[in-house]
């Protein structure tokens, strides 16, 4: 008799089971919102490599279907245009002591491919204030098409917050990248 009360007690303070559940690959379900404030980077014309620095992007998870995040259990991708999208495994972020703020801190190089640093705080109304720095973006096509309209995602688990972006340069196809507000040209979901 007590394991039955022991084990009841386990799932009531984990909220039935259910909606406690990590997942184990970066696949979207439920869809919330990518909210896009300004964020500037670098292109090198040559190439059309660019990093992308993103300082206080906020990820408002499904409130009604949502099952939470868990960054420092889970997959994360960030995902941009139709490029192969950007990842880190589950457990790459570390958790705070106060399990509000997740961080992660790669050792790229230049000319290297990846996410370079990441950190994701929960704030007071339930969001995720998003920070991080994406290297070896491909943006060969603001080359010669400036501005561009590109969809973007940053997916944790099974939960992703999916925006358009306005991708500029700054002078006028300069060296600067800059991502000033979000667009709605985009399809509705490019990435499965």
């Amino acid at each position: 008799m007590p394991r039955v009360v022991l084990c009841v007690a386990c799932v009531l303070m984990l909220g039935g089971g259910a909606s406690a559940e990590i997942a184990t690959v970066a696949k979207p379900i439920y869809h919330g919102i990518l909210r896009v404030n300004p964020a500037s980077g670098t292109i090198d014309r040559q190439t059309g490599s660019a990093t992308i620095k993103v300082n206080h992007w906020a990820l408002i998870l499904d409130s009604e279907e949502s099952d939470g995040i868990y960054p420092n259990l889970e997959p994360i991708i960030v995902a941009i245009g139709i490029e192969p999208p950007f990842s880190l495994d589950a457990g790459a972020l570390r958790a705070s002591h106060n399990g509000k703020t997740f961080s992660y801190r790669g050792k790229l190089k230049r000319g290297d491919r990846g996410i370079s640093k990441m950190t994701i705080h929960q704030e007071a109304d339930g969001s995720y204030a998003v920070r991080f720095m994406l290297m070896g973006v491909d943006l060969s096509s603001l080359i010669f098409n400036d501005p561009l309209c590109l969809p973007m995602a940053v997916i944790i688990g099974n939960d992703d917050g999916f925006s358009g972006v306005n991708v500029t340069t700054a002078p006028k196809y300069g060296t600067r990248v800059r991502i000033p507000s979000e667009c709605d040209q985009v399809p509705v979901w490019p990435w499965t």
